[in-house]
Order: structure tokens, then C-alpha cells, then sequence
């Protein structure tokens, strides 16, 4: 369902603060299907509605780098985090691009989980190590254009 009217909108995107509130909480009680669910439905509006997410920015950026940062954290969450920020600068760069901390807080939490993987002798067969490394690698190249765009 998509909200065309920006008053409508608006009153939902007061509800953005009560929706992290989930994400926090299934974090605290450890229910990992829980905040999978809560995250991949902020993929989904990143995704088709990512400037709904603006004013949000300031608390989403910082919370999804600490939970990919995590390594207490299930791997699949910290994926999903990530691709939350992914997303969100695939769907709206110039949001992103003004959006100063971003860089600052993305990078290091991809950097947490390239360095974090796993030493498995069968790596190079695993599907999942090889989607991280190619949505890795697609967001640092988004950070390199972001950084020459705006200088």
C-alpha cells in the first residue's frame, strides 16, 4: 500500500521512533526472528519508500551500524543491518550523500563483518560468504562515488 497524500505520510513517519522500539526490543529479549522481521520490513520501505525514512537518519544510521558492529549479535541480523544501509543508498543517494555520518558509520561496520567471517577451509562454496563479499564490495564502491561526488 503506498500513501501518496504527505499529511497521511507524515503522521506514520511519527510512528518510525515506537517502530525501532521493536527492533530494540527483540534485540534486548533475544528474539532473533523477531528483529529479522523488523528489519526486513524497514528494507522493504528503504526500498520503496526510502525518503520516508529521512527524518529518521539520525537514530536508523547509528542503530544499524551498532547491530551489524555486534559480533554477540546472529550473523543473519548483521546482514540484515547492513543491507538496510545498503539499500537505503542504492534508493536514495542524494539523501545519503547529505547525510555526513553515514560513511563514518557504514564502512567500519562492513569492515566488522569482512573481518569477522568465519575460518572455514569451505568458504569459497558458501553462497551466503559470497552475497556478503558482493554487497561489501557494491557498498564500498557506493561510499568511493558518494566521497568523489561531493568533493
Amino acid at each position: 500500500m503506498v500513501i501518496e497524500d504527505d499529511s497521511q505520510r507524515n503522521f506514520f513517519a511519527d510512528l518510525l521512533p515506537s517502530m525501532f522500539q521493536v527492533i530494540a526490543i527483540s534485540l534486548n529479549t533475544k528474539d532473533e526472528d523477531s528483529t529479522r522481521d523488523a528489519i526486513s520490513s524497514f528494507i522493504d520501505l528503504a526500498e520503496y519508500s526510502p525518503f520516508f525514512l529521512r527524518r529518521a537518519l539520525d537514530s536508523l544510521v547509528p542503530a544499524m551500524g551498532q547491530i551489524s558492529s555486534t559480533t554477540t549479535i546472529d550473523d543473519s541480523v548483521r546482514h540484515l543491518a547492513i543491507e538496510l544501509l545498503v539499500t537505503l543508498a542504492e534508493k536514495a543517494p542524494a539523501m545519503i550523500r547529505k547525510f555526513k555520518p553515514f560513511v563514518e558509520i557504514t564502512f567500519p561496520s562492513c569492515w566488522s563483518l569482512m573481518v569477522d567471517l568465519d575460518d572455514d577451509s569451505e568458504w569459497h562454496t558458501t553462497d551466503d560468504v559470497i552475497l556478503i563479499l558482493i554487497l561489501i564490495l557494491i557498498l564500498i564502491l557506493i561510499l568511493i562515488f558518494s566521497l568523489l561526488t561531493s568533493l
